[in-house]
């Protein structure tokens, strides 16, 4: 390269500026390879046009993470079409630790459980049925005009959909040599944990 420069421009360069340009030459060079991420990655998977994809830019754009992926399933869409486009996202996005799938109702579970049989990729399923309280809400709304009604019962609703809602956690101690470990367990727990949960010896 200094030759170059001195054919070209005439121009002798003293040793420093030959480091100099040195230094320049091989630290615009990547020498070091990328090293690809191998975290869980999120994916959106929700009903309707744009539902999953503005989850998706707020998740992103809060967490600043950039790992939250969204399909949006049209009602239009058939069921075998929508699994080819979500086999293909889920393989397209998992960097090999798996992905985490939030959906809204249960014929995407269908469509999960069908790829978790047929693919090779660690699939997490966290059901938040949105759309389904949604539907339910709009349905009693319709037949009825006293809205304490129907938000007691999309209350109601909502224990259905998640069934340990309200159920107090119970913890068990056990002493099988009989000299008192598990009452001194139990009361170690009560005292010093926040467990908030019942503790039976």
């Amino acid at each position: 390269m200094c030759r170059l420069i001195h054919d070209r421009f005439s121009v002798d360069l003293s040793i420093e500026e030959n480091a100099i340009l040195a230094m320049f030459l091989i630290g615009g060079i990547n020498t070091t390879k990328e090293i690809s991420k191998t975290n869980p990655v999120v994916l959106y998977a929700f009903h309707g046009r744009g539902t999953a994809s503005s989850l998706r830019d707020v998740t992103n754009t809060i967490s600043k993470q950039n790992n939250a992926y969204a399909y949006d399933y049209d009602l239009n869409k058939e069921f075998d079409q929508a699994t080819k486009e979500i086999t293909s996202i889920l393989k397209k996005i998992d960097r090999g630790a798996g992905v985490l799938v939030i959906y809204d109702m249960g014929s995407i579970r269908t469509i999960l459980e069908n790829i978790i049989k047929t693919n090779d990729i660690n699939i997490r399923m966290l059901e938040l049925p949105l759309t389904m309280i949604g539907i339910e809400a709009a349905r009693k709304s319709a037949n009825t005009d006293d809205i304490d009604e129907v938000y007691h019962e999309i209350t109601s609703d909502l224990r259905r959909y998640n069934p340990f809602r309200n159920r107090r956690k119970l913890i068990i101690t056990l002493c099988h040599t009989g000299e008192g470990g598990a009452v001194q367990l139990k009361n170690y727990i009560e005292q010093y944990s926040k467990l908030n949960s019942r503790v039976v010896k």
